[in-house]
């Protein structure tokens, strides 16, 4: 029993001993840190192998010199494992001095195991890249034909013995150039950043320089680009000399010759000190390039010495500056008017005008007067000759072929050296709305309506015809309308219908007079004369029913009487004047009267006429003796005691003595007998004259 004890404190003990063994991995440990590092950085791990929680510790640092506290043990996520960092906050690391640091730190698990390691940290020192040659240079680049992007050079000649990253970067002489390259900060690798057409120099220079992350740029390294072909600065021969002119030299003499020796050709810009001076002078490109007089020149008005500096560009290069100092010499001076080429706007007709006319004349006492030597071949304006106002009696737009622009030349003439200037006046002349509309009659000269007493209100009659045919568009000039006015029967619309408003009384005449007026603005709207129209009126047209005697009996005989119709101006004679509306009766009331007594002995005579003869006839019959169809074309033989032919109108019943008139649109005069060849005879047998189907065109009764 006792010897199971034993064997069971021993086992334990083995167990414990291996498991718990404590250990460090990866040692010795080594780390290599650069002297100019400048950045906090995990130099190594520390891998502690326990079975229980371990925490690192540092325990020493040797030797202290400059970097006692440079080096700490964190564990910081997301590592797993505990690390010695350097701190290049807490002092600084020389190769020189202390090349070795040896740090010393402990594992433990807080339980009293624990285990230390010592890390050797080996300070070095980084070298900076070098470049293999200090110079090279190219000659293919052609700045003609170079474009944007375009590689110009490739830096190949570098070392870096750290193996560390390496930059770019350079300078580009001239400095004006720099604009137009750049260098890749990891490739060196040099590049257009513009057309290099704009190099006007036969050569120029990258100065590159390179550098790693730790040290100062190495270099430079100088490229030498030597260009195969460019276009030049262009250069004017013969100038930056002084020239002398009069001030009466005439306007575009020619100053001196500055024609430019440029590919391409040149254009010019010049300046002039003083400034006020600028306007005197231009650059004529027309054969030979040449600097001419633009305006006057005037020795009394101090401009007496004028620098003109002259630049050719090529547009490719920056252009160099020459120049020519102008002497002004002294001459006799003619007078000069402002202001300059005057622009006014007028209305047509009469006016007056003052553009402000003065001029100055340098010759001390001398005088001037005005005139007009251009633009007025019609003699239409005068000027005064001291004042310089211009006048016109009267200008007309609206006659035909008149200008409505019109450009006069005014003169001045001193009195001493009858010396001349001039100037010119363009007055633009608008429409003015000076002619009334005019209300045209038709060709009978004269607008006359005839109309029906029992025309409803609302009846269209006529339209007036008015225009304003001499002004123009402008302002509404020409834009005429009639101006609505009534009588309390008739009234006119502005569109210039004259509209029937109520019943004109037969045989009476009811005249309105109708004025018309443009739109025009200015001096204002203008209005016709007033023209009358007369409008007549007569009785409705009606349809009665007469009697005729046949022999043996009395048979009324249906007959029409058409008062004859009068057709309505502006409804180009088509319509008659009695279609126009229906007949309400009240001006006709006695012949309905009449006709209505007349129908009753009508249709009595004829039920006799029927009952006593025709009945007995058809008696037995089941159906009424008609001809089928419109084929049937046989003529009933002559009226006789007991046949009787009708004549009449189909649509003009017996019974009715007061029949209303058809509308215009329900029949034409013309539609009503064009299938009748024999004429419009309201007497004439086998004539349809009704709506709806033809019946057959003979029957007997």
């Amino acid at each position: 029993m006792l010897s199971s004890w034993i064997v069971f404190l021993v086992f334990a003990v083995l167990v414990k001993g291996v498991n718990g063994q404590m250990t460090i991995s990866s040692t010795p440990l080594v780390a290599n840190v650069y002297e100019e590092e400048r950045s906090r950085i995990s130099l190594t791990d520390i891998v502690c192998t326990h079975t229980a929680d371990i925490t690192v510790f540092l325990q020493s640092v040797s030797p202290t010199t400059l970097c006692a506290t440079c080096f700490a043990v964190y564990k910081i996520a997301p590592s797993i494992n505990f690390q010695l960092f350097y701190l290049p906050s807490q002092g600084n690391l020389s190769y020189a001095l202390v090349p070795i640091y040896d740090i010393t730190v402990t594992c433990t698990d807080g339980a009293g195991t624990s285990l230390s390691t010592t890390i050797n940290v080996r300070v070095r020192t980084n070298e900076p890249p070098r470049f293999n040659t200090f110079s090279a240079t190219v000659t293919n680049i052609n700045a003609k034909t170079t474009k944007n992007g375009a590689v110009i050079y490739i830096e190949t000649g570098v070392t870096e013995p750290d193996g560390d990253a390496v930059f770019y970067n350079m300078t580009v002489q001239p400095a004006s150039s720099a604009s137009k390259y750049e260098i890749g900060l990891t490739d060196g690798v040099v590049r257009a950043t513009a057309d290099l057409s704009s190099e006007c120099f036969p050569t120029l220079v990258f100065f590159i320089y390179v550098h790693d992350s730790r040290n100062v740029i190495v270099g430079p390294k100088v490229i030498t680009v030597q260009f195969s072909d460019y276009y030049q600065v262009p250069y004017i021969p013969g100038v930056n000399k002084d020239v002398t002119v009069s001030e009466d030299l005439p306007i575009n003499s020619i100053i001196h010759d500055i024609q430019a020796v440029s590919d391409p050709v040149a254009t010019y810009t010049i300046d002039t000190s003083p400034s006020i001076a600028a306007f005197i002078f231009e650059v004529n490109t027309a054969a030979t390039s040449t600097l001419r007089l633009r305006s006057k020149l005037d020795y009394e008005s101090g401009v007496r010495n004028i620098n003109v500096t002259i630049q050719p560009s090529n547009g490719f290069c920056a252009p160099d500056t020459f120049f020519l100092y102008v002497k002004v010499t002294d001459a006799n001076d003619p007078p000069v008017i402002s202001p300059r080429d005057v622009v006014t706007v007028q209305y047509e007709g009469p006016f007056t005008y003052d553009a402000g006319f003065t001029f100055v004349d340098e010759d001390p006492g001398d005088t001037g007067t005005y005139s007009i030597i251009g633009g007025n071949a019609a003699n239409l304006f005068y000027i005064d000759s001291a004042s310089g106002i211009i006048t016109c009696l009267d200008y007309d737009v609206d006659v035909a072929g008149a200008a409505t622009t019109v450009v006069l030349m005014i003169q001045v003439e001193d009195v001493k050296d009858k010396g001349k200037d001039n100037t010119t006046v363009t007055i633009n002349f608008l429409d003015k709305n000076d002619n009334p509309p005019v209300i045209t009659g038709p060709p009978s000269g004269l607008y006359q309506v005839q109309v029906e007493d029992c025309f409803p209100a609302g009846t269209y009659l006529t339209k007036i015809f008015a225009a304003d045919g001499v002004d123009t568009a402008f302002n509404n000039n020409n834009v005429v309308q009639c101006n609505p006015s009534t009588t309390g029967v008739l009234f006119v619309l502005p569109a210039c219908d004259v509209i029937l408003n109520g019943s004109i009384p037969a045989g009476t005449v009811e005249t309105i007079y109708v004025t018309a007026s443009d739109k025009g603005t200015f001096p204002g709207p203008l209005t016709s004369s007033s023209v009358p129209v007369l409008v007549s009126s007569i009785l409705c047209t009606i349809t009665t029913t007469a009697t005729t005697t046949v022999p043996s009996t009395t048979t009324p005989v249906p007959t029409t009487t058409t008062t004859p119709a009068t057709t309505v101006p502006g409804l180009d004679g088509l319509v008659p004047a009695s279609a126009v509306n229906g007949d309400n009766g009240t001006g006709n009331m006695p012949w309905i009267v009449s006709a209505c007594i007349l129908g009753c002995i009508g249709i009595a005579a004829a039920a006799f006429f029927i009952s006593r003869y025709i009945a007995p006839r058809c008696r037995g019959s089941s159906s009424p003796r008609f001809n089928a169809g419109p084929s049937q074309n046989t003529q009933p033989g002559p009226p006789d005691n007991k046949q009787v032919q009708f004549r009449g109108n189909n649509r003009q019943s017996p019974k009715r003595n007061n029949v209303k008139p058809v509308t215009p649109r329900e029949v034409q005069p013309y539609e009503a007998y064009k299938d009748d060849q024999r004429g419009p005879n309201l007497q004439q047998k086998n004539v349809w004259r009704g709506m709806g189907t033809q019946p057959d065109k003979s029957f007997e009764l």
